[in-house]
């Protein structure tokens, strides 16, 4: 029987859908009348519902495809009304589908006959909310993104479809773009309790500018010491305004290139940016738990394994006698489930070295990844022997923790 963790994890997983598995020649088939519907529309204007159609189809067999959402909607406004008594006929078929759709709760039905209503009426923002909320428990952000922006066409006033907008913006990590929809939420309605707490949690998010009159300003006055654009850039990390900061250290290399300190800060503030993009996503998980921003966590915990694989390498090759760049480089393969890539680069720290205690620490739990006990318990015998004064207790404390509870195990074995 699994355990709470893992039935809270699988709660929050995006639903899958194998009819929207595409295979290669269905994907073939519908780019083909995907462009061939783009012809008929480039040059027979008056056979636009022909058109309409064939975008129709391909949207049905790819909901998630988001060219063939802004074809197909773009598409609709050029068409010409049909005939009132086909076009009910045709309609009315399609409308019972829709309602059964609904009543079931069925988003896979949701997103097959959706289009259909949409090819009467592209700015129907019930028509148009309802498949995007069905386009999202799949994971399909983007395209929903595509429908609530026709939707806030239709109805600007709409609390709900902004506040859907705003959630849907975040979730795909669109975070100053979401702050910005979650203040027009605010702006009408004041005491709104999420988008309070979204606009709040989503302030001086590092994707972007607290500020967007900041960056003209910091342009304006940048100085002409190199120095001293280090030092502003630094505080404008400290704020969370990454960008202006990234714009200062690309003027300060413009004025010293070479400088190693410029390229340390640059590094330092490619890693505070994607640490910050992660906790920014783990507390809106925890705000607004979400099979998104479940696959925003990872993906932001990915790029800031990426970051860190790729500043610390650097480091490593420009400060070859620190250690403690070998330490954070091991860790990093670690994660990555890379343990003798780490083991590698741990060794080549000496026991003369600072962080040889720390490196000691880390190749021994790569070899417990690898499952070699043996070797695992030397290296926590080692680290415990090259602690001092000098070490964190902190430090001390987890080498003495790893070592007995793997004696212990060993044991017991």
């Amino acid at each position: 029987m699994p355990d709470e963790a893992s039935r809270e994890e699988t709660r929050y997983e995006f639903e899958f859908c194998v009819e929207h598995q595409i295979s290669r020649s269905r994907r073939q088939e519908l780019q083909h009348l995907f462009e061939l519907a783009r012809r008929i529309l480039a040059n027979e204007p008056n056979k636009a519902l022909e058109a309409v159609r064939r975008f129709q189809y391909c949207l049905e067999h790819d909901p998630k495809n988001r060219i063939y959402v802004d074809a197909f909607l773009q598409a609709i406004e050029r068409l010409q009304p049909e005939p009132p008594a086909r076009q009910r006929r045709w309609f009315d078929g399609e409308y019972r589908r829709w309602k059964n759709a609904k009543r079931k709760d069925d988003p896979a039905e949701v997103l097959r006959c959706g289009p259909a209503m949409l090819a009467r009426n592209p700015w129907n923002a019930d028509v148009l909310m309802t498949m995007a909320a069905a386009g999202q428990r799949y994971g399909y952000l983007d395209a929903s993104l595509r429908y609530l922006r026709n939707a806030l066409e239709d109805r600007r006033d709409s609390l709900q479809a902004h506040r859907q907008y705003a959630r849907t913006l975040a979730w795909s990590g669109r975070f100053t773009t979401a702050r910005e929809c979650w203040k027009r939420v605010l702006e009408m309605s004041e005491r709104d309790p999420e988008a309070l707490q979204m606009h709040e949690l989503l302030a001086g998010h590092a994707g972007g500018q607290t500020n967007p009159s900041k960056s003209s300003v910091v342009a304006r006055e940048l100085p002409q010491d190199a120095d001293t654009c280090l030092k502003m850039a630094r505080s404008a990390a400290d704020n969370g305004d990454f960008e202006s900061a990234h714009e200062l250290v690309a003027h300060a290399n413009s004025l010293s290139t070479g400088y190693l300190p410029i390229q340390d800060l640059a590094e330092t503030l490619q890693l505070e940016q994607a640490d910050y993009r992660l906790a920014t996503a783990e507390n809106l998980h925890a705000c607004s738990p979400s099979p998104a921003t479940s696959e925003l966590i990872d993906d932001y915990s990915a790029n800031r394994h990426r970051v860190a694989l790729e500043v610390y390498n650097a480091r490593v090759l420009r400060y070859p006698a620190e250690a403690c760049w070998k330490v954070e480089l091991g860790r990093v393969l670690r994660k990555l489930g890379k343990p003798a890539e780490a083991i590698g680069i741990l060794r080549e720290v000496t026991a003369s070295q600072a962080g040889f205690a720390e490196a000691s620490l880390e190749e021994g739990e790569c070899h417990q990844l690898e499952r070699n006990f043996d070797e695992a318990i030397r290296c926590y015998t080692s680290a415990g022997a090259a602690c001092d004064d000098a070490i964190p207790q902190s430090l001390r404390d987890k080498i003495a923790s790893r070592h007995r509870r793997l004696a212990e195990a060993m044991g017991e074995a």
